[in-house]
């Protein structure tokens, strides 16, 4: 298979997100929603593959472009908040939020959101999070700015944070915690959660 090929298949999909689909953590049929989705970069594979997307943003441009790109689930992308998530309870199978959370204005802000990730999951769902994070950057703040709209980041998550989910929630780690330091610049620190209850 060429690059082509690969591209075809894949597209721009996190390594992250291909790495919980080689191992099998997703089942045909199942939902999935993007929180955060941006043009739906991390939703090709699931579109292809029969499983019922979603996808929220706060920016309308990148939604419209989303529902170009996915037309038979195109009613299924919305512009929204991630802290007031328009679903009912337990709605998804499986929950992507990717290079999103530090968006977060305060750590009160990070907390609706996550609670409302955790309220839309279903009991025994996976909930895939990457965020910024100051871990192996020696106390030093990470520097994340969006590629599209140039906003930078205010809010990156710690170790700490890490052990308040856990506790706050119903939520298992089945990865662990992996962390990506790029030139010391900023780090991404990926979290696997499944839901417990």
């Amino acid at each position: 298979m060429n690059h082509s090929e690969t591209f075809d298949l894949l597209g721009n999909v996190d390594i992250y997100v291909i790495d919980q689909i080689l191992k099998g953590r997703y089942e045909h049929g199942q939902s999935i929603l993007d929180a955060g989705c941006g043009t739906g970069r991390n939703l090709k594979w699931f579109y292809q593959n029969d499983f019922n997307i979603y996808g929220i943003d706060v920016d309308a441009q990148r939604i419209a472009v989303a529902k170009e790109i996915y037309p038979k689930a195109s009613e299924n992308f919305i512009v929204g908040e991630l802290d007031n998530l328009p679903y009912e309870d337990h709605s998804f199978d499986h929950l992507l939020c990717c290079a999103v959370l530090h968006f977060a204005q305060s750590e009160t802000h990070f907390n609706k959101m996550i609670a409302e990730l955790f309220r839309v999951l279903k009991p025994s769902g996976t909930l895939l999070i990457r965020v910024a994070s100051d871990i192996g950057l020696n106390d030093k703040k990470p520097f994340v700015q969006d590629g599209s709209s140039k906003e930078i980041a205010g809010f990156y998550i710690t170790r700490s944070i890490i052990s308040k989910i856990s506790e706050e929630y119903p939520l298992a780690l089945i990865e662990p915690v992996k962390t990506t330091n790029v030139q010391d610049i900023r780090v991404m620190t990926t979290l696997v959660f499944q839901k417990t209850l």
